[in-house]
């Protein structure tokens, strides 16, 4: 007799899902949020290849650019090669400090 009380409480208590597939659902949400972590970090990497890339070759046309005279400009080319790299300088120092305040709070995140 508590046999079949319990097994028809057991019967009773039991749950229905009413969304067959949730569990394909969260499993394909936790994919598709795995999947962008992963991209987000290959995107990270590039961006700090790029930037270093970049960096570089500032430097290199910079240092190009001192040897040779630009006779249209006459005098004032020492000039325009000082705003030149005050310009390459600024962005490449503020694209360093988004590009590193953006990796630290990635970091931080996981």
């Amino acid at each position: 007799m508590e046999e079949m009380d319990f097994k028809n409480m057991m019967q009773q208590s039991k749950l229905e899902i009413q969304f067959p597939d949730f569990e394909e659902q969260v499993m394909t949400q936790i994919k598709k949020k795995e999947a962008n972590r992963r991209s987000v970090w290959k995107n990270l990497k590039m961006s700090w290849l790029f930037l270093f890339i970049g960096a570089f070759l500032g430097i290199f046309v910079t240092q190009f650019l001192t040897d040779i005279q630009l006779p249209f400009i006459g005098e004032k080319s020492k000039l325009v090669l000082l705003i030149a790299e005050i310009f390459i300088v600024l962005v490449v120092a503020s694209q360093f400090d988004s590009l590193l305040r953006f990796t630290i709070k990635k970091r931080d995140k996981l």
